[in-house]
């Protein structure tokens, strides 16, 4: 596809440091073996990442629960703002120390998952934003939750950013964290009563040691911290809100959880392999993808099902997950899919024939030359009659005047002689 990817690892730190570490898992040579690793439950890492309560070690590691962040929302704020700003110096360093191999002239997308999908809507840099072609944000939802601390968290590079960017958010409308529905950590602490005192879980992670360390333009807003509003669970109030271009859309995979890629793989790859091909016209009509999978919602706004949908389910060591690959899109048939709307587009071929031309023919051409034929004869209609036309009125006087001529010819009453 002519596309680089670079992907800053957090967890790749050394474990010296102290802030999050996970082992890396030696990756099997290619082939048989590591075509069946793809729906492997975790193919990069040998050990979780879990915070050391005993020795204070790995401090930046965590594992959400509603109830502990609905406890203590103001600890849980700061430590999700800590973990911004980590992830922020990692794509510093980045920018900061482009390797050697990438051309100066490159073009970069930032694209995020999750964590990562928080930090690729917040983060500015001068430098990247000169380079960036466009955004994907996924699995997160842009909003003013319980995972950022102010509600600059929530705005896409807190508005600092070029509007002509392109901005596609993937979310699936059944986001365990971030979703529009009731069981949603996002859910749960919005609708929770706020408390203001720490949990045993929030000081198991380390929340107590963040505290008194709040940077600047981080301080919670206690008003927001009293009531949250419901989420709307997808990036569109934030696009919106910045001004951003309508080649900008929040896609919403129906079914899907978390990790779409689970049960909606061929819909993220077809969104994606559209979209990073071009940017700013993935809107405008030309996607295949959102022509065939997805429903418009509202302007930038998109509910899309995974291309095969119906298709059986399978177990696997990731857990049930749609393993039939579809690629590129295929054409669903009015039998099988009820938006009969979509259904008529014609598949993509590359054969020419003489029904494909005169279907072509039909189709473009005879309207425009039908078109053509009225006004021809419109035009002269026009040329013909209207000079006879413009004569009547002069015609009609000439014989009015001329009426005793013709008097003979009309009846005429006459007296009768008898007495």
């Amino acid at each position: 596809l002519g596309y680089g990817v670079v992907v800053p690892d957090s967890f790749a730190h050394s474990p010296a440091l102290g802030l999050r570490h996970r082992r890396p898992r030696p990756l099997p040579p290619s082939g048989p073996a590591l075509a069946d690793r793809y729906w492997a439950g975790n193919v990069m890492y040998e050990t979780a990442c879990h915070w050391d309560a005993a020795s204070g070690g790995f401090p930046l590691c965590y594992s959400t629960d509603a109830a502990s962040v609905a406890a203590d929302p103001a600890g849980w704020g700061e430590f999700y703002e800590r973990i911004f700003l980590f992830r922020q110096r990692e794509l510093d360093y980045f920018v900061t120390h482009v390797p050697a191999f990438i051309p100066a002239d490159a073009r970069f997308i930032l694209l995020g998952q999750s964590e990562g999908g928080m930090l690729a809507a917040r983060y500015h840099n001068a430098e990247l934003e000169a380079r960036l072609d466009a955004r994907v944000i996924a699995a997160w939802s842009c909003e003013h939750n319980y995972f950022v601390a102010a509600t600059a968290g929530a705005r896409i590079c807190e508005g600092r950013c070029r509007r002509s960017t392109p901005v596609l958010n993937i979310v699936g409308s059944e986001d365990e964290y971030f979703s529009s529905r009731n069981f949603s950590v996002a859910s749960r602490v919005a609708a929770a009563s706020s408390s203001s005192s720490s949990s045993p879980a929030s000081s198991r992670f380390g929340l107590d040691a963040l505290r008194g360390h709040r940077h600047r333009g981080a301080a919670l807003e206690a008003a927001w911290v009293r009531q949250r509003p419901p989420p709307e669970g997808h990036c569109l109030a934030a696009i919106r809100r910045g001004g951003f271009s309508s080649a900008s859309a929040a896609v919403v995979l129906r079914g899907a959880s978390h990790d779409a890629s689970l049960t909606h793989d061929n819909a993220v790859r077809d969104l994606l392999s559209e979209f990073l091909a071009d940017p700013s016209s993935f809107t405008s009509g030309s996607s295949r993808s959102l022509q065939l999978l997805c429903r418009r919602r509202a302007p930038q706004l998109f509910q899309c099902d995974e291309d095969g949908a119906g298709e059986a389910s399978t177990e696997t060591e990731a857990g049930l997950v749609h393993a039939v690959y579809h690629f590129p899109p295929r054409l669903p048939s009015l039998s099988e899919d009820p938006r009969a709307e979509v259904s008529s587009i014609p598949a993509a071929s590359s054969e020419c024939s003489l029904s494909s031309l005169l279907s072509w023919w039909s189709a473009s051409l005879l309207p425009f030359f039908a078109l053509l034929f009225v006004l021809t004869l419109l035009t002269q209609t026009r040329r013909f009659l209207w000079p006879h036309l413009r004569q009547a009125p002069l015609h009609l006087r000439r014989c009015w005047r001329q009426r005793d001529r013709w008097a003979w010819l009309l009846p005429t009453s006459r007296t009768s002689d008898m007495v």
